[in-house]
């Protein structure tokens, strides 16, 4: 006798493979063979020989070999098999051979699909009827007329095989879900008892109304002989039945933060979990939580709910509502002065570092560097005090950023005008958060003729060693737009060398030409980002006004494209001069160029709209979308985030009234249009600017004044999971406060690193020609 050695299920839930063998009773001599009732079963044969089974004739009435004549007199009934094997026999024998086959009961009821050499020789079966599968253990139900007990004779089964058995059940389990995904609880199980009375239970699929099937290990079966075996079908009851005892809650979040549901079952182990929103299954949500890392302004209102399944059946819980609400205002620690009121400082400027944040600005021409916890540093000094602003260059994996300005040979005719060279310096941040000047000055460009009258630069991280920069500059005396690329190279053993500039006069369309208009965020290079693939082909993007159009052009694996049209009409407002653009270039090379046109020239006030124009980094027309329409409108900044989406912000640059920030998002390929994020009813708002982390938060910053004779104040708003804060005060002075600057962290989240870092420039009230550079966290 063999006992039990495992069991297979092939539902929802695996289940292991039992085995069980005992010696068969019954058929023998039993009224002709138990087989006179089993004559129904074609157990005639099994009754034997030498008249036993006088009523074996009855067996031999079963099998379409039927008449006793057929199947040989009393006794010889066994070969009725003969003309009952695979199941054609009817109610009589069912013979198979070592070929395999298929038997069954007259009805089809019960069914058993041997494979080839699951015998070890002719083996006869027979199927009884039964009225109930007495001795269950306890939590099972039996379903009603799905008992039978097979007897089988002759050599029986070979060891280590499978057989296929089909239960023909009542047609109320046909709910069940045939694909074993989602299965109606209680599931239904085939239950199988071994001669020694052990019962082994397998896990049932329903291939159609009313039949259950499964494949089942034979080793309940005896492999070298006759046996019997009690087989029916069951559902679980009670404690085996998984059940709920703590529902998913509802809740609701600020967009942004992390949300999360959890459920508390019970019931026979393993337990398995699906967790569901708005009905549809979750990839991949199958513990005993779920949680949304970061909700966006798209999640609120959905609906999470979990099944809960084990062998025996499964369960749905309550449904939890997600809400959620705008992001958390940020907290601004006190401002940080550096420094005391002077004259001659100019604009911040800032960037990031080794998750440092740091500012640069014009110290009354000594360029100066300072961290939250570092020196005042002296960077360069500038040739002539008032020089322009520098431009902050840093990139995700750098521990060495860029700081480019226009300075002065020494023997320029640009004096007091601009510049005649563009000049770099690499800078690192030490571990005690000092400014440290890691290299001399060098030369991006050198004028031959004209001076430089406009730049805009951009970092290009090609790779772990290069990493060059972009640059765009028009000079003053020829109005002609040259571009370039060079900059550092590190080696294997941080040692940095300066190449050359790579320079060009950029061609155009006739229409581009003339004296292009420049403005710092005119170029964006495309920063590796720490998580991303490498570089594409498209690694900068540059664009600038002339003869009234917005013009664009693209660095292409190192070469310039020619520069075309994007839109016509960008006049501006006659009193401030051209509209100012700005670029964007994500992570994969789609680019974004952004600045207003006007509707209709013939019509004076200018109507204008804010128009930004993407091209995906395969090239092609640029798209364009009009962002908003009003009298007067100018300003923008763009940024892509991680995930490619891109977000503008912008303010009318004339208007009657109260004047507003307004921002627009694309996302997927769709923008959302003009949304206001400054208060309606300031005086007036100006400057606004937007930086983004490496995990998707933006950070509009604008200066705001309440009414016309308030001083202006820095103000943010935090845009974080797809919605935008209410607004904040940054400044914490009376002070006027203007021209904020934010850090765009290129890996990590600027809500992680000690928040974001804001600095920007305020008024000595005592004496408006004096200012300071003020941060503030």
């Amino acid at each position: 006798m063999n006992r039990c050695t495992g069991w297979l299920a092939a539902s929802l839930i695996a289940f292991g493979a039992a085995a069980c063998g005992g010696d068969g009773g019954g058929g023998a001599g039993a009224k002709g063979g138990s087989g006179g009732g089993a004559g129904q079963a074609g157990g005639a044969g099994s009754g034997g020989s030498g008249g036993a089974g006088g009523s074996a004739g009855t067996g031999g009435r079963a099998g379409t070999g039927g008449r006793a004549g057929t199947g040989g007199g009393a006794g010889t009934a066994g070969s009725a098999g003969t003309g009952g094997r695979a199941g054609t026999g009817g109610s009589a024998a069912n013979r198979v051979g070592t070929s395999g086959g298929t038997v069954s009961d007259a009805n089809g009821d019960i069914t058993l699909e041997i494979p080839a050499g699951a015998l070890a020789g002719d083996t006869q079966f027979t199927f009884t009827p039964e009225a109930d599968l007495g001795g269950l253990p306890t939590g099972f139900v039996f379903t009603s007329g799905s008992a039978h007990r097979i007897d089988w004779t002759a050599a029986g089964f070979a060891g280590g095989v499978r057989f296929k058995l089909r239960l023909r059940v009542p047609v109320a389990l046909a709910d069940t879900d045939p694909d074993g995904e989602l299965l109606a609880s209680p599931f239904p199980i085939i239950m199988v008892q071994c001669q020694d009375g052990t019962w082994v239970e397998y896990g049932a699929i329903l291939v159609n109304a009313g039949t259950l099937e499964q494949d089942v290990a034979p080793a309940c079966l005896d492999s070298a002989g006759p046996g019997s075996t009690r087989v029916g079908a069951v559902t679980a009851t009670g404690p085996l039945l998984p059940a709920i005892t703590q529902q998913p809650t509802s809740t609701t979040v600020a967009a942004g933060d992390a949300a999360a549901f959890s459920v508390t079952a019970t019931g026979a182990a393993p337990l398995a979990y699906q967790w569901r929103r708005n009905g549809t299954n979750i990839t991949g949500a199958s513990a005993a939580s779920y949680g949304v890392s970061a909700a966006e302004s798209s999640d609120n209102g959905a609906v999470f709910s979990v099944v809960v399944s084990n062998r025996y059946g499964s369960v749905t819980s309550a449904d939890a509502t997600l809400t959620v609400g705008p992001p958390r205002v940020p907290t601004w620690m006190p401002s940080v002065p550096l420094g005391a009121f002077a004259t001659g400082t100019d604009l911040p400027q800032t960037g990031s570092l080794a998750g440092l944040d740091f500012v640069v600005w014009n110290d009354n021409g000594m360029l100066r560097a300072k961290t939250d916890g570092g020196a005042y540093a002296p960077i360069d000094t500038l040739a002539e005090a008032a020089r322009s602003r520098p431009r902050v260059l840093t990139g995700a994996n750098l521990l060495l950023g860029f700081i480019v300005f226009i300075d002065d040979s020494g023997a320029s005719s640009c004096a007091g005008t601009t510049g005649d060279r563009l000049s770099a310096v690499g800078v690192r941040i030490g571990p005690e958060g000092q400014v440290f000047a890691r290299s001399n000055r060098f030369t991006l460009y050198q004028s031959t003729g004209g001076c430089v009258a406009q730049f805009s630069a951009g970092l290009i991280d090609t790779d772990a060693a290069a990493r060059p920069i972009a640059f765009a500059l028009t000079e003053l005396d020829t109005g002609q737009l040259k571009v370039g690329s060079g900059g550092a190279v590190g080696d294997a053993a941080g040692v940095w060398t300066y190449s050359a500039a790579a320079l060009a006069t950029l061609t155009f369309d006739a229409s581009c030409g003339g004296a292009a208009f420049l403005t710092e965020d005119s170029l964006e290079g495309r920063r590796q980002n720490i998580y991303s693939a490498p570089v594409p082909v498209t690694t900068a993007v540059l664009t600038w006004i002339a003869n009234e159009k917005l013009c664009a052009a693209t660095l292409d694996g190192g070469n310039w494209t020619p520069g075309a049209t994007v839109f016509d009409n960008a006049i501006g407002d006659p009193a401030i001069g051209p509209p100012e653009p700005a670029a964007a270039i994500d992570t994969a090379g789609n680019a974004l160029v952004v600045a207003s046109r006007v509707v209709n020239p013939a019509v004076m006030p200018y109507a204008q709209e804010m128009t930004a124009a993407f091209r995906a980094a395969a090239g092609g027309a640029w798209m364009k979308q009009a962002l908003d329409t009003s009298d007067g409108i100018a300003l923008p900044s763009a940024v892509f985030t991680p995930a490619g989406s891109a977000l503008v912000v912008w303010r009318p640059s004339v208007s009657a009234g109260a004047t507003t920030v307004y921002a627009a998002t694309r996302s997927a390929g769709t923008w959302q249009l003009a949304q206001r994020i400054s208060s309606s009813t300031a005086a007036d708002t100006r400057f606004p600017r937007i930086c983004v982390d490496g995990v998707g938060n933006a950070l509009a910053v604008f200066q705001e004044k309440a009414t016309a004779s308030d001083p202006f104040k820095v103000w943010a708003r935090l845009w974080r999971g797809g919605a935008w804060s209410a607004p904040g005060s940054v400044q914490d002075s009376t002070n006027e406060g203007r021209f904020a600057a934010c850090v765009r962290h290129e890996a990590e989240s600027f809500l992680r690193v000690g928040g974001a870092f804001v600095a920007w420039r305020e008024t000595d009230p005592t004496d408006a020609t004096r200012y300071r550079i003020v941060t503030a966290r």
